[in-house]
């Protein structure tokens, strides 16, 4: 990989993130060079055209660099993302974020398990504590035999639930 693919890769960007020019680099050359190499093999690119005047540094936090022709406008070449939460425009700080912020993540895995939890037939907004009966009879059916999908369904929890709490008493004696 020389500096040739890097600038093809920058350039075409006009405008990006180091991971941006990474992930690109990384299709291509996956089983060729790791993506440590790659990373390495940007920042130097980076450096090299930052000393040159090629490139500038646009923003600090996240750092983000724009070819000097593109510099002065470099916003109207930032790559924004939609939340499919909240709907909010954001700019990505690495290439697996989809979500604009933590609390928007969070109502994603609400509405996830929401889902999975009706899907699954069971009470959707159930995060009741453990009753002592209850813990008795998911005791009393894994020693019958029962497995911890069945005893989920027959207790209205997730077979995780059950086995997570089963696993936890065990333990404790």
């Amino acid at each position: 990989m020389l500096f040739a693919d890097i600038w093809e890769k920058a350039y075409k960007l006009k405008v990006f993130q180091p991971w941006e020019v990474i992930d690109e680099l990384h299709k291509e050359w996956e089983g060729i060079f790791s993506r440590s190499v790659i990373k390495n093999r940007v920042a130097s690119f980076i450096v090299a055209q930052l000393k040159a005047k090629a490139l500038v540094k646009v923003n600090s936090e996240p750092p983000i660099y724009a070819f000097s022709e593109f510099a002065e406008n470099w916003r109207q070449y930032l790559r924004l993302r939609r939340c499919p939460i909240c709907g909010k425009e954001f700019l990505p700080l690495q290439s697996t974020q989809e979500f604009c912020s933590d609390e928007c993540l969070q109502k994603h895995y609400q509405r996830y398990h929401r889902k999975r939890r009706k899907k699954l037939g069971m009470k959707v907004d159930s995060k009741k504590r453990w009753s002592e009966e209850e813990l008795q009879k998911a005791i009393t059916l894994r020693k019958q035999g029962k497995t911890y999908k069945e005893i989920a369904q027959i207790l209205g929890r997730t077979p995780e639930g059950v086995k997570d709490k089963l696993k936890r008493l065990a333990r404790r004696g």
